[in-house]
């Protein structure tokens, strides 16, 4: 198989995984304590899962993910994440057991204009998808560095 045409689908997974787990960990550190939250603690999961991912594959293919593999692992990861996160929020709303939640998230769509929502959702998506670029690029680089140094790649 050509190396720069390696099957990513399970690093997909892998980020799935590390997502998943850090979303579900951090968000009930978060719930039990009852922390103030915003986007940021979103962004620095799906860079640690990304960067756990790139470190992966750095280990296991002694090199780090070529520009067309980054692409696509970036796209995959990114979609995988933004299903994850609408699979947590929708069972979280449903096992809230609360119709005032509804009422709420209604209120609150209706008092922001659709420009902002969207706006917000653009600026955030470009940083999510920078964030995975550069985890599975610089970082997977200095991953792979020190493993070369240990003489393991």
């Amino acid at each position: 198989m050509d190396a720069q045409n390696e099957p990513i689908l399970p690093y997909v997974a892998y980020f799935a995984a590390a997502y998943t787990g850090l979303t579900v960990v951090v968000g009930g550190i978060f719930i039990a304590f009852d922390l103030p939250t915003n986007s940021g603690i979103g962004i620095g999961i799906i860079v640690a899962s990304a960067i756990f991912v790139g470190g992966k594959f750095a280990k296991d293919k002694g090199r780090t993910l070529s520009r067309s593999e980054r692409l696509r692992m970036t796209g995959l990861c990114f979609l995988t994440s933004l299903a994850i996160s609408v699979l947590i929020l929708v069972g979280f709303v449903f096992g809230m057991q609360d119709d005032q939640i509804w009422g709420d998230i209604a209120l609150t769509l209706q008092e922001l204009s659709w420009q902002l929502i969207i706006g917000m959702a653009t600026l955030v998506t470009v940083i999510y998808l920078l964030g995975i670029y550069v985890s599975f690029g610089l970082i997977a680089k200095q991953v792979l560095k020190a493993e070369q140094q240990k003489g393991r790649a």
